[in-house]
């Protein structure tokens, strides 16, 4: 049993670095978080303290029965009142050219994991094509199979106070019947009247007209045909781990 007023326990899969898990601590205790990358493992628990209840562990999350039981035995006797997963997209990037093929599959290994350890309610973030492939709609009919009554939508996160411009899909799944207008009306809400760009984030209580530290700045392109100096009055673009390598052989980087 609950203690009285504690917090719903959430768990968190595909974790990263630990954004995700720091927007979850606002309202649930995430006590287990999960990912397959050794290095987002070590820069989570880096990040979220380390603390033995939340720290973050190595799982191969295409074993569906190992990760579903690490998940309930991190928890008991508490059940997973939320289950947050951000698997792989690039798959669905490319869906157009029919190439579901290894990173789709571990959306599939989500559900499977989802239909094991029967969270009160998902929340899988994808990429918009995810929606038109065929992954998702056997995912789909899996969870609705397991009871899950569900809803997608498509926001772009600087609209929500991040700021970069990166569009995505969150699919939202609950085992009780909920009246899912009502909770795309509530997602809508909170969206913000214009795009929060980088100068927001970096200097947040600076006046109008106060003078920047910075004007422009870099970021490594993912090839010779994109640019790749930008302003801060408008939100960064999507960020890639296909960054990186091609600065000029006499590069040297300056504080800001």
């Amino acid at each position: 049993m609950a203690a009285e007023g504690a917090r719903p326990v959430a768990a968190d899969l595909f974790c990263g670095a630990g954004g995700a898990s720091v927007g979850l601590g606002a309202h649930y205790d995430v006590r287990i978080a999960l990912d397959v990358d050794p290095q987002a493992v070590e820069a989570y628990n880096a990040n979220m303290g380390g603390n033995s209840a939340g720290r973050a562990r190595l799982q191969n999350l295409r074993d569906v029965t190992a990760a579903a039981r690490a998940i309930k035995d991190a928890v008991a006797p508490r059940v997973v009142q939320l289950l947050f997963a951000s698997p792989p997209s690039s798959d669905f990037d490319r869906a157009g050219h029919n190439l579901e093929g290894a990173d789709a599959a571990l959306s599939v290994s989500t559900l499977e994991i989802i239909r094991a350890v029967l969270p009160a309610v998902f929340v899988i973030e994808s990429a918009p094509a995810f929606a038109r492939s065929e992954t998702f709609k056997n995912c789909r009919r899996a969870a609705e199979a397991a009871g899950y009554h569900s809803a997608v939508f498509v926001a772009n996160a600087s609209l929500y106070g991040t700021p970069q411009a990166r569009v995505r899909l969150i699919w939202v799944g609950s085992r009780t019947h909920c009246d899912m207008a009502a909770w795309y009306a509530a997602f809508r809400a909170t969206r913000g009247e214009r795009a929060t760009t980088v100068a927001d984030a970096l200097w947040p209580g600076l006046a109008p007209g106060e003078e920047r530290p910075f004007q422009l700045y870099y970021i490594t392109p993912r090839s010779v045909y994109r640019r790749g100096v930008f302003s801060v009055d408008y939100p960064a673009p999507t960020l890639r781990t296909s960054c990186g390598g091609l600065r000029s052989a006499g590069y040297e980087p300056r504080d800001a």
